[in-house]
């Protein structure tokens, strides 16, 4: 791992150089994140995924996009993944800890919710 901020945008660990010459060397990069419930951190889920399409701003914050996959519905206590039919997820996240993330049908082409 070359870089990794929490949801503030602070570092964790890794440099935030390094990954920018990582980039720019046209090194494949993968992003993860977790989604946590906030008073049980035994209750989480961890995705990662290739980076399709990387964004430098300024020299200093990278945004990475993923390519949209069929949405899904996680379960901690089930230990299954639904998928959703007729929905596209599509992902991007930033080293400032912020994200974006659309569902769209794929039958109608409508946006169904837009939220970071």
């Amino acid at each position: 791992m070359i870089y990794a901020n929490n949801e503030n945008g602070n570092r964790v660990s890794g440099d935030l150089g390094k990954l920018i010459s990582a980039v720019r060397n046209g090194a494949p990069i993968r992003i993860g994140w977790t989604v946590e419930h906030p008073t049980d951190k035994s209750l989480k889920v961890e995705h990662f995924a290739d980076a399709k399409f990387i964004t430098i701003l300024g020299d200093s914050t990278v945004f990475a996009q993923i390519e949209p996959i069929v949405g899904q519905t996680p379960s901690i206590k089930d230990k299954t993944v639904t998928l959703k039919e007729n929905l596209e997820w599509s992902f991007s996240a930033s080293s400032l800890g912020n994200n974006d993330s659309m569902n769209i049908n794929t039958k109608t082409g409508e946006i169904v919710d837009h939220r970071p």
